[in-house]
């Protein structure tokens, strides 16, 4: 029997050392075939675009997040999600290249509504209460306080979002007419 006892404690001794290496080698291969997220930036080859191997087309401004080049689109003008009028305007691209601010003029922006008095109280742009020709091209919110623009290339739509410093209308009638 005694031979019997020591040829089972060798058997349970094995399988208690084969136990920790079958473990120790599923974490090995786990931790070599497990597959880590990263972040990438998208590459499009220009080449796909023209026949011409000599030209290519820089593409680098669209993995960026801006989704038309700079250049004049006809656009649908909404302030406060109210249509104001179609107009052609012309976008420019941002200093970092990746959005486009439209160039939006005092006289233009004053058919919209928005007091004039508004614009030229804005100090940062001129030390003399005056509004430079250059400046139509800056951020509205740069010239108007609160104000933003959201530009929709699919549907041609331009929102200009404000609430304050639009002139007073009479309002609509509703009940009484």
């Amino acid at each position: 029997m005694t031979a019997f006892r020591a040829a089972f404690k060798a058997y349970r001794m094995h399988q208690v050392l084969i136990l920790p290496r079958f473990a120790r080698l599923t974490i090995a291969l786990g931790l070599a075939t497990a597959v880590f997220p990263v972040d990438a930036e998208y590459y499009f080859n220009p080449r796909f675009l023209s026949n011409d191997l000599a030209e290519s087309v820089d593409l680098s401004a669209f993995t960026k997040g801006r989704e038309a080049p700079p250049g004049t689109y006809r656009v649908d003008i909404y302030l406060n999600d109210e249509f104001m009028t179609s107009r052609d305007i012309t976008f420019i691209a941002d200093d970092n290249n990746a959005d486009l601010i439209p160039c939006l003029s005092t006289d233009l922006l004053v058919s919209l509504g928005i007091k004039k008095s508004a614009l030229l109280d804005n100090k940062e742009h001129s030390a003399e209460k005056h509004v430079p020709d250059n400046s139509a091209c800056t951020p509205l919110q740069d010239r108007l306080a609160d104000a933003s623009t959201e530009f929709d290339v699919g549907q041609q739509h331009l929102s200009l979002l404000r609430s304050a410093n639009l002139c007073w209308q009479n309002g609509s009638r509703l009940c009484f007419s």
